[in-house]
This record gives structure tokens, sequence and C-alpha cells, in this order.
């Protein structure tokens, strides 16, 4: 049986791959991490709390694993990531250099970083090929930049002492949990729906948007219509009716929602 590390386990994609490695009984899972883990993960995972920025703490998390996927990333207290893009960069770079570092003295058999498509934040090639990456401009983001970081602690440590690593980049990965307002896409608003969901509060949908945007659209239409057909003489009636056959026009071609 092969145990296989998860550092930041606890969080949404790693406890998405510890499931999928319970149900293979070839695997023995291990999750690292400083947060509390679900019930659930506590019956079937040995669990060790851990910061994994200090070395001895990292050492002794990686002892005794032929696999490590390193999952774990520096967390928000708050929402204002940009705030703190100093203490991420910080955070991470300690971060990989720890739990790299122990994988390289244990002589783990495979190492798997999980990375995140922002490191191609500033790509100006579409669409974006793998080879691409060495000249693509460095990301700027505090996130984009950190996961880089880590990518290139995994190259430069194949480049030298051959290390066996596979960089995964998940692209749209969304759950319940904290969504930074400095995070932008479409994960940040879906976590946003699930937590609102969970909560119990209304979940907006996209036809809300759409239909303020149409609400929107006619006032500022209807406005421009009355100006003008008042300065033309028209009758309010006779300018209503028209912006109702204009509506009715619209919906037939397909124009709404703007």
């Amino acid at each position: 049986m092969s145990r296989v590390l998860i550092t930041g386990g606890a969080g949404m994609i790693g406890a998405a791959v510890a499931r999928r490695l319970l149900a293979d009984p070839a695997y023995d899972v291990r999750i690292a991490d400083e947060r509390n883990a679900p019930q659930w993960m506590r019956e079937a995972c040995e669990i060790r709390s851990a910061d994994l920025r200090a070395p001895a703490q990292a050492q002794a998390a990686v002892k005794g694993c032929s696999q490590v996927i390193h999952v774990a990333s520096f967390r928000a207290q708050d929402a204002d990531l940009a705030a703190q893009a100093h203490t991420r960069i910080e955070y991470e770079n300690a971060l990989h250099n720890a739990v790299i570092r122990a994988a390289l003295d244990r002589q783990v058999e495979r190492f798997v970083y999980v990375s995140s498509p922002l490191v191609f934040e500033r790509a100006e090639l579409f669409p974006t090929p793998e080879e691409y990456l060495p000249r693509c401009p460095v990301a700027l983001s505090p996130s984009g930049f950190s996961r880089l970081t880590g990518e290139r602690y995994c190259r430069a440590a194949h480049t030298e002492h051959d290390f066996p690593f596979t960089i995964c980049r998940p692209f749209a990965t969304y759950g319940p949990g904290p969504a930074a307002a400095g995070e932008p896409g479409v994960s940040r608003a879906v976590a946003e729906l699930i937590d609102g969901a969970l909560a119990g509060g209304r979940r907006r949908r996209a036809d809300d948007h759409a239909d303020a945007r149409r609400r929107r659209r006619r006032r500022d239409r209807r406005s421009a219509g009355f100006a003008g057909g008042a300065e033309r003489g028209l009758q309010p009636r006779r300018l209503a009716r028209a912006e109702r056959r204009r509506d009715r026009t619209d919906r037939l071609a397909g124009v709404w929602p703007g």
C-alpha cells in the first residue's frame, strides 16, 4: 500500500482528492493542514495538524510517504487579498521551500503540485500552449506569482536533483467557502452563490442581471423617446404605444436582454 500525503487536504480540492484516493484500496492517505478536518476525513485518514512552512514540520509530514500532492496555499484572513500581497508571497515561498525540500530529502516517488491557470494571466498568445510559459510575461497578481513560484521550485529541483514532479492547474474550481474580493471570475461568483444558498438566502440568478439591464434600457430609451416626442409635439399616449411596438419588435428580433 502506498501512503500519499495531501498538503492542505482539509480544503475543497484536497478533500476531493482524498475521497478519490480513499476509494482505491491501494492508497493510504495522510492529511497535513492547519484547518480542522471534517469528521469523515478524521475517520478515514491520518491527520497531521502542521504549519508546513516550518521545515521540521514539513519533514515530519512527508516522512513515510511515497507520494505527495501539494495543494496547500495561503488563505486570506479577510476578503481583501490585494492588501495582503506581501503576506501571501512570503507565506507561499516559505511553504514551497519547506515542502519541496522535505520531498527531496525523503526521496518521494512522485510529487504533484496543484498550481493555477493564473500563471498565464498575462499571456499574449491564445490558445496558450505549455511551451509558451517560459516566454509568457510573469504573473503580477499575488496569486499568480505565488503559484508560478511553486512551479519554478519544482522545475529547478528537477533540473538539479532529477526531482519527479507533475504540475496540475485546475480551471474554474469552485465550492463553498470564503470568496476573496480580489479574485475575479466565475469561480468567485459561483462560490458566492453556493454560500448564499447554504445560508438560506435568495439565490441570485444570472437572469436577474439581464432583467436589470432590460429595465435600465427601457427607462433610458423611454426618457429619450418622450423628450424627442415632446419636441415634435406628440401626445404621451401615442408615444407609449410606439414604445410598446418597439419592445415587441425587440423581443421578436432577439435583441433582449441588452
